[in-house]
């Protein structure tokens, strides 16, 4: 794997953390109160603009036939907590079960990194097939066109030229 294969890699399983921790909260405390206090509409549209961009990359990246930039389990779990930790550290003091968020981060964070792979692919299997019907429906139709006379072959044109010119014979 290659420097920027590894970049993005660990770039795209970093951006997934934040989705991560917001979704850990949520199935953690339910409605009981909000993940980042007062910062809770500023963390959901980092969570937001963190999976955009993750998916756009990911989805370059296996539109290129790229495997190497997809997500690891692991760093989504260890940015997830990272990011969990600072939302926490911004509410109010409460009680947190620790394992149970432990447990709850590892699922989620397999799940999204699972997903975003799943996507990323379906994608490029999207992108590939279009683009693959696009390009024979690009040559069907010069191959019409040629028969229809519209257009006229380039090599006719020098078929007559079979020899150099007098002057450098």
């Amino acid at each position: 794997m290659t420097r920027a294969q590894r970049i993005r890699k660990y770039a795209v399983s970093s951006l997934l953390g934040m989705p991560a921790a917001m979704l850990t909260h949520a199935l953690v405390f339910g409605g009981s109160h909000v993940a980042g206090g007062s910062a809770h509409g500023f963390a959901l549209a980092i969570a937001a603009l963190c999976g955009a961009v993750a998916l756009g990359i990911g989805v370059n990246a296996a539109r290129r036939g790229s495997r190497a930039s997809m997500p690891s389990i692991g760093t989504v779990a260890l940015v997830a907590a990272a990011w969990f930790a600072a939302l926490e550290a911004m509410e109010p003091r409460h009680s947190v079960p620790v394992a149970l968020c432990l447990l709850v981060l590892a699922v989620v964070a397999a799940v999204l990194a699972w997903s975003a792979r799943a996507c990323t692919h379906a994608v490029a299997l999207l992108a590939s097939s279009f683009l693959r019907h696009a390009a024979q429906d690009e040559v069907s139709s010069c191959a019409f066109a040629l028969r229809l006379g519209v257009v006229r072959p380039t090599h006719r044109r020098f078929e007559r030229f079979s020899r150099p010119p007098p002057a450098l014979s």
